[in-house]
């Protein structure tokens, strides 16, 4: 929401910039100042000066119009959401990541576990029959004792 609410914000001074551009956008960009050179300066910040229609501007360079200033300032502000997108999504995805890999060794470590040879006294094969035996002797003296009781 306040990404969405500084690029309103951006989008208003832009555009305030682009009205004056746009009333000094009408010169004539083959002409120069006297006395200035006409080839490109190299690495010279951008600066937005005021010109009034019909006169020359103090420097050598190209004036671009209103609608290519708002288009190219519109461009950088989307390639700078989507580039915030894109962060947000690849922390998002690398949090995924992170849950996918620690369930994945959870795993490996469950299924190492059940691949270890189980203990003979840990085994079915060992309590099925003892437990067979033990039932079938308590039933067998719980029937002795009962039969016992009712010849006295």
């Amino acid at each position: 929401m306040t990404l969405r609410r500084h690029r309103f914000g951006l989008l208003a001074c832009v555009l305030a910039v682009a009205q004056l551009v746009a009333t000094t956008a009408m010169a004539d960009p083959t002409t120069a100042a006297p006395g200035t050179a006409s080839q490109p300066s190299q690495a010279v910040p951008v600066k937005v000066v005021p010109i009034l229609k019909g006169s020359t501007a103090p420097f050598s360079g190209l004036l671009v119009p209103e609608a290519r200033f708002v288009e190219d300032l519109h461009r950088k502000v989307d390639n700078d959401e989507l580039k915030y997108k894109l962060k947000l999504r690849t922390s998002h995805h690398e949090e995924d990541a992170k849950v996918w890999q620690t369930g994945l060794k959870a795993c490996q470590q469950d299924l190492n576990k059940r691949a270890e040879p189980t203990p003979w006294y840990k085994s079915v094969q060992f309590w099925l029959p003892v437990g067979l035996i033990v039932g079938l002797a308590g039933g067998i003296a719980i029937y002795h004792g009962a039969s016992e009781l009712a010849h006295k």
